[in-house]
């Protein structure tokens, strides 16, 4: 009985998978479904805050473990679930987000903690999958984003496991040289698609734009974190990945690439949503680059983007779930005179975008100053004036889309007035930004603790 009464790991793998049935059961009634469910991720955060650092459990003989990089990114991951439930309420998502959600997050939590990089990457597809069932859940007739994840789990799975399982070989015969060679190219391939980088990132915006975009901005959160961790525990856990360099360079090729291209591709979108998507995957190729610069400016960067990234995401598209909900669609044509009729989810939308964009005064801007500075440092100069050109563009092509809100129509005057509820959860994450990018040494504790436990930071 002590697993229920006293913080620990199995318990914060149970909580979730626990609560699912009980919230299936009451996924009917948007109050107590959200009540129940926000009560239990709650319960788990405070478990996880409670539990000191190197905690380790098993599980038939697999070791579960709680280090600084865990705990920030549960938190994150819990934080942001909450964060959910409680605007679903008010506004659905459809029906099958209560117990699916519970699901995907209890497989997501047990990537984190297992060590074992095999069953982690088991966990974190499995996680992938049943977000399936949120994309597809109520009465849909398209099914291309689905199959677009469905296409990108059963591409990126075999990669990653096989990958993991050449470089366990090399670590036993490290005179072959070509396995690691093998093994880092691989391995490269499997997080291009669960990352969406160009040229394989089209599951993620043919998500934003027809599925819900609340389920949508969990996706991108949610899953590049957990892969993020992941990656970096493995450059620990197989040293030869980062001590040839050539992962490394892949990394920060691989985010130029997609950081550049996201921000010129955005610029070209006429759909708000597809535009939030490409931006997201610039965003992550900032985080990209940094790992793989990997000094200390860089990793600095790369975590506290990772804290903005996480909230920005949720408020932007739980901002993009009201304007949609109330204008019954996200082209410039529906947004017409939103402005006036839906100004807080503007005003959510907006504060989230420039978070992304990492533009001056926003929240995201110290994680793109401290990496801007580490491409300087490390000979990129001339990709830093790239990157600010992709950013440019992708600022413009929002404010291309956004001017149509101010236009004054007939559909916007009929237009319902945003539910109280998402408003008050808009306006307190909206808070939380501004707060971040007025005082991001809230955070630096949590930062230098995950710091100190990388031993490739430079």
């Amino acid at each position: 009985m002590s697993i229920f009464f006293s913080p620990s790991l199995i318990g914060v793998l149970a909580i979730p998978f626990l609560v699912a049935p009980f919230a299936y059961l009451l996924r009917r009634s948007a109050f107590l479904a959200s009540t129940f469910s926000i009560a239990a991720i709650f319960f788990t955060m405070s478990w996880i805050w409670r539990l000191p650092d190197g905690t380790t459990a098993h599980i038939l003989g697999r070791e579960l473990a709680l280090y600084p990089i865990q705990r920030m990114a549960l938190l994150i991951l819990l934080f942001s679930t909450a964060s959910i439930f409680l605007f679903v309420w008010q506004v659905s998502q459809g029906w099958s987000l209560y117990p699916f959600l519970l699901i995907s997050i209890g497989f997501l939590n047990g990537a984190l903690l297992f060590q074992s990089p095999v069953i982690a990457v088991l966990l974190a597809e499995l996680g992938m999958l049943t977000c399936i069932f949120l994309i597809q859940g109520g009465p849909r007739e398209d099914t291309r984003p689905a199959m677009h994840l469905l296409t990108t789990i059963v591409l990126a799975s075999p990669l990653l496991l096989v990958a993991i399982f050449l470089l366990h070989y090399y670590d036993m015969h490290s005179d072959i040289a070509a396995l690691l060679q093998v093994a880092t190219a691989i391995m490269a391939l499997g997080f291009a698609f669960v990352f969406a980088l160009f040229p394989f990132h089209t599951w993620l915006p043919t998500i934003s734009e027809t599925a819900p975009p609340a389920i949508a901005a969990f996706m991108a959160s949610t899953v590049p974190i957990v892969f993020l961790v992941l990656l970096t525990t493995w450059l620990v856990q197989f040293p030869a990945l980062r001590e040839t360099g050539t992962f490394s360079h892949l990394l920060v090729w691989g985010g130029l690439v997609t950081a550049i291209t996201g921000g010129i591709l955005a610029y070209s979108q006429d759909h708000l949503g597809r535009w939030w998507a490409h931006v997201a995957l610039a965003d992550l190729g900032y985080l990209l680059v940094g790992l793989g610069i990997a000094s200390p400016a860089a990793l600095h960067g790369v975590l506290y983007g990772l804290i903005n990234r996480s909230v920005a995401l949720i408020l932007a598209g739980q901002s993009l779930a009201v304007l949609h909900h109330r204008a019954t669609g996200l082209s410039p044509r529906n947004l017409q005179g939103t402005a006036f009729r839906l100004p807080v989810s503007l005003l959510g939308m907006s504060l989230g975008s420039l978070a992304l964009l990492g533009v001056p005064i926003s929240s995201g801007f110290l994680s793109r100053w401290l990496i801007y500075r580490a491409l300087l440092e490390n000979g990129y100069s001339v990709w830093v004036w790239g990157l600010l050109g992709a950013t440019a563009f992708a600022g413009l092509g929002y404010a291309r889309i956004i001017r149509s809100v101010f236009v004054h129509s007939e559909q916007g005057a009929a237009i319902e007035r945003e539910p109280r509820l998402a408003s008050a959860t808009i306006l307190i994450l909206s808070a939380f930004l501004i707060g971040l990018a007025l005082y991001p040494q809230f955070i630096a504790g949590p930062v230098r603790l995950v710091l100190a436990m990388l031993p490739f930071s430079q």
